[in-house]
C-alpha cells in the first residue's frame, strides 16, 4: 500500500539533507527522503549542492591551487577545519 504524501515532507527534507549526505537516515527516512526528492526539484538542488560543499571540504587537506600562497591557504584552511559550528548544528 503506498503511503500518502504528507504535507511537512518538504520541510523535514531539508531538516535532514545533511543527514542523508552523511548516509545517517534509517531505511525508512531514506525511503521518505528518496519520495519526496523524486517530485521536487527544490530538495534536488539542496542536496547537489551539499554534496559539492563537501567534495569541496574534503580538498582542504589537499595542496593549494597554482598561484595561491601556500601560507594564505594555509592560514584558511586552518581558520575553516577549526571554526565553531554555526548555532544549532553543534550535536
Amino acid at each position: 500500500m503506498k503511503r500518502p504524501r504528507r504535507q511537512d515532507d518538504h520541510a523535514w527534507s531539508q531538516l535532514h539533507l545533511s543527514h542523508a549526505t552523511e548516509g545517517d537516515l534509517s531505511r525508512r527516512q531514506r525511503r521518505r527522503f528518496d519520495g519526496h526528492l523524486a517530485r521536487c526539484p527544490q530538495c534536488r538542488r539542496g542536496l547537489q549542492s551539499l554534496e559539492a560543499l563537501v567534495r569541496a571540504l574534503t580538498r582542504l587537506h589537499d595542496a593549494p591551487a597554482p598561484g595561491v600562497r601556500e601560507d594564505i591557504y594555509i592560514h584558511l584552511r586552518d581558520r575553516i577545519l577549526n571554526a565553531p559550528p554555526p548555532p544549532g548544528l553543534s550535536g
